[in-house]
């Protein structure tokens, strides 16, 4: 950010009210781009949370259904194939 006596050398014979405002306008710049960086960083706190190493566990509940879907699917796939099937093939 420039000082306010930079931007009075850089705008040469302008009057205090433009440099008032040129000034005023970096804070601005500056707050916002604050702003987004930590909005930046919020959003890969949660990124991490969501898909990294710090994501939350499944709760004993969802390990009890995985397990229990897991289980059905393999039974699913051991199962022999339904008589229809048979019966298309058999044309």
């Amino acid at each position: 950010m420039k000082s306010r006596e930079e931007l009075r050398r850089e705008f040469g014979g302008a009057s205090a009210e433009l440099i008032d405002y040129a000034c005023h306008l970096q804070e601005q710049l500056n707050q916002k781009d604050q702003l987004l960086a930590e909005a930046r960083a919020y959003l890969a706190e949660l990124k991490q949370q969501l898909f990294g190493p710090k994501a939350d566990k499944l709760s004993p509940e969802q390990e009890a259904q995985l397990r229990q879907l897991t289980a059905d699917v393999q039974e699913q796939a051991q199962r022999p194939p339904p008589l229809s099937q048979e019966v298309l093939e058999f044309k």
